[in-house]
């Protein structure tokens, strides 16, 4: 199946039915630029050490990266790094955008939610 094909059948499902697509579909993610504490090395490499969120502060115990990895459900325009970590153990997943100089997260909502 081509991407013309995707397409059409998107279109045109064969069950009556519209179908959910990638973007704002059936995952229903948003990117929610975030405040992060940021170490950066003589080296240049940067470390996040915590996360600003609704006005909560949040230190991050561990974390893994950077990774040159896109976010896994919202669209970028350019470059990203991706860093693993931890908080009070549980895992998450923050970004950076390397042509905009921002930190996000990909916020899970439900698929109702308006844009």
């Amino acid at each position: 199946m081509g991407w013309k094909d995707m397409y059409d059948e998107d279109k045109n499902p064969e069950s009556g039915k519209k179908k959910e697509s990638f973007m704002g579909g059936k995952w229903g993610y948003t990117k929610v630029y975030i405040d992060v504490i940021v170490l950066v090395r003589a080296n240049g490499k940067i470390r996040p050490l915590a996360l600003i969120w609704d006005d909560a502060k949040y230190n991050i115990d561990k974390f893994e990266g950077p990774f040159q990895r896109p976010p896994q459900y919202v669209w970028v325009t350019g470059p990203t790094l991706r860093f693993g970590f931890y908080i009070n153990g549980k895992k998450s997943t923050v970004y950076y955008e390397e042509n905009t100089g921002r930190w996000f997260v990909e916020k899970p909502g439900s698929k109702f939610d308006k844009p």
